[in-house]
């Protein structure tokens, strides 16, 4: 077989048609992996990769527009337009044919699709390798790095996508994203839906009345304006406005273009009437503005991209205040104070996420944040003074918090958290890190690093005592205490009973010296005890984090939100059961999901471990949100009401669903 031939032959494989497959192998001139990144590309449609093309025969998929009243949306107004809903089974995937329509042919979920010559067996693969690659067939090495079963792997299925409508309208609407060459902004759109689960209030505050409803809005990198635009007014007034497209008489300002994209996810993530499956991660593409797009292209990590896209959403939201607009950025900019050399002042510096690098990965999330931003306490026994200490601290904290997890490269020590005894990082399900906020140090941390340097110094000295009541010049001495009154006490040829007497002398001392042991040792596990609870700095839930509240220092947790192992594997906590989870896995090319519902903690936790104990192929993100600023659902969905461009786009949604 020639190369030519062995090519081509790889390409089909993947399940690409020939025609496309040849054409891309002319196009690059027989490269293999030009023409894959090619095929993958986001400016190739997807149906050019879907294999036995069929001809699309459903009007209900031709080119139309949703015409919307005049009048407000109304709470019931979707009643007339939803459908009666049979809940599927979790593990079924409603059928489609393949066509050259992007969409496909829509088919009853209940019946199988008819016609079909050749099925392509497309399964859902979590492993967190197998993104990298683009083979559409999963191998038996290619599955989870899971060491215990604790839910079910997803079934293979026969079609390569998925219907927009929700087979369960209880499914949570996810974002399927983008086949690998767009890993980065894959890791965005999930940010974002992040946001539109939990953090959603102040993006549904700015109305833009209509925001443009069309039909391929969900799965379109193109953006259709809203007819309502904002007016940036001029520098001495207080507030810019949303007015009708038409009354803007200056091109110079940006628009909000990312908030509108967010509005609409915002919109059928929190509608518990939308029957919205999926959104693609591909609608942010191009809303992202001139600097964030220049960073995607050259950026090859995701925390050199993350904090632009985060300045993104904060600038967008900013325009439609305008001057009051000053507390926006702390949504989501944490600061915190350094000192840049032992000689100078505090400083403060601005940080839109966290994130540690392999090498720093330990046994909890705590310990890893101790090492930022509390002193080591191995320098602290080294005699160093207070104030050669490094007083790294948090000033203020966002309540929408990011931890990254950086992704493997070349720089990785192979032989990093390769031990046996490493089972992973333990990301705890409610986050405090008001703990290392500067009044907290101060008046509690501190504190305790001072009992706990105290306690350890005691330890050793009580250590040497009991030594120094064991032994002699190498010689035990309860052991010759006890040879020696035993010797005495077994001497009958004495004339005297003097010997009598030293032996219980000698059983005298023997007693006060157990019992200063004794006592000694009560002491050493009094404060052992303490150095493990309520001084222990890396297990702050044990005892510490209750004292802060105590004190008044630190007041609701920060609650984990969404768990991302890779864009084609993450979990998103249920936004009514706060102990439930789901778990959304996708394949390879980002054509089909699979949602595993009522997932509990310790399955996250065991996947979280099981995906630390080595370096990950791909970035781990893990978002945080201060609990009090998670809404409502009746609150969500008060303000998606008397929000007119929202409510209208829900309704034109659904219309289309239902059509």
């Amino acid at each position: 077989m020639n190369g030519e031939e062995s090519s081509l032959n790889s390409l089909l494989e993947m399940g690409i048609s020939k025609n496309v497959a040849i054409d891309a192998l002319q196009k690059f001139d027989g490269n293999l992996e030009a023409a894959i990144n090619y095929i993958f590309s986001n400016d190739m449609s997807m149906e050019s990769i879907q294999t036995h093309p069929q001809p699309n025969n459903n009007p209900f998929l031709e080119e139309h527009t949703v015409e919307l009243s005049d009048s407000k949306f109304k709470p019931g107004d979707l009643d007339t337009v939803i459908t009666p809903r049979a809940g599927g089974d979790e593990k079924d995937l409603i059928q489609l044919s393949s066509s050259d329509e992007e969409e496909g042919s829509l088919q009853n979920p209940d019946q199988t699709v008819a016609g079909e010559t050749e099925k392509v067996n497309i399964p859902i693969d979590s492993q967190s390798s197998s993104y990298s690659s683009f083979s559409t067939s999963l191998s038996n090495e290619n599955e989870l790095r899971m060491s215990e079963n604790t839910y079910n792997n997803p079934p293979e299925y026969s079609t390569v996508q998925h219907s927009e409508r929700k087979s369960d309208i209880a499914d949570p609407t996810i974002v399927l994203p983008l086949p690998p060459n767009s890993l980065i902004e894959n890791y965005l759109a999930l940010y974002a839906l992040s946001i539109a689960n939990f953090f959603a209030i102040d993006f549904l505050k700015p109305d833009f009345k209509d925001l443009n409803y069309r039909k391929e809005w969900y799965r379109s990198s193109s953006i259709d304006e809203p007819f309502y635009r904002v007016k940036f007014n001029k520098a001495d007034e207080t507030e810019n406005e949303i007015v009708p497209a038409a009354e803007l008489t200056e091109t110079d300002h940006p628009q909000p273009k990312l908030l509108w994209q967010l509005q609409k996810l915002i919109a059928v993530v929190n509608s518990d009437l939308s029957e919205r499956a999926y959104v693609s991660a591909k609608i942010f593409n191009s809303s992202s503005n001139q600097q964030l797009q220049s960073k995607l292209g050259d950026a090859e990590h995701l925390n050199e991209v993350l904090p632009y896209f985060i300045k993104a959403l904060a600038v967008d939201l900013e325009s439609c205040y305008g001057d009051k607009s000053s507390d926006i950025k702390k949504l989501f900019i944490s600061s915190a104070f350094y000192k840049p050399s032992q000689n100078e002042p505090l400083q403060e510096t601005y940080l839109s996420f966290f994130h540690f690098l392999p090498e720093e990965y330990d046994t909890n999330l705590y310990k890893m944040f101790n090492v930022l931003l509390i002193p080591d306490e191995d320098d602290e026994e080294s005699g160093e003074s207070d104030e050669d200490q490094p007083d790294n601290s948090l000033n203020i904290i966002s309540p929408f918090l990011t931890i990254v997890f950086n992704e493997m490269d070349e720089s990785t020590d192979d032989n990093m958290t390769t031990s046996a005894s490493f089972q992973g990082v333990d990301i705890p399900f409610e986050f405090y890190p008001q703990l290392y906020t500067k009044k907290c140090k101060d008046e509690l941390i501190k504190h305790i690093l001072s009992k706990r340097k105290e306690s350890k110094s005691k330890l050793k000295v009580i250590l040497q005592e009991i030594n120094a009541l064991k032994s002699y010049h190498g010689k035990d001495i309860l052991m010759f205490l006890n040879s020696t009154i035993d010797f005495l006490q077994k001497d009958s040829n004495a004339e005297s009973t003097d010997h009598l007497e030293v032996a219980q002398e000698l059983n005298d001392l023997r007693a006060q010296i157990n019992g200063r042991k004794a006592g000694l040792k009560d002491e050493y596990k009094e404060l052992s005890q303490k150095l493990h609870n309520e001084w222990n700095l890396s297990y702050p839930d044990l005892h510490i984090i209750q004292t802060a509240k105590t004190l008044g220092l630190i007041d609701t947790p920060y609650l984990l939100t969404t768990v991302v192992i890779s864009p084609y594997f993450y979990f998103m906590r249920d936004r009514k059961k706060v102990d439930q989870w789901c778990l959304v896995q996708s394949n390879g090319l980002g054509t089909d999901f699979h949602i595993t519902n009522f997932l509990d903690k310790e399955n996250v936790s065991t996947t979280i471990k099981q995906y630390t104990k080595v370096p990950n192929e791909s970035p781990l993100m893990f978002i945080y949100c201060k609990e009090n600023y998670i809404a409502s659902q009746d609150d969500i969905w008060k303000l998606i009401e008397e929000n007119e461009g929202c409510s209208s786009f829900i309704k034109a949604d659904q219309l289309h669903l239902t059509s």
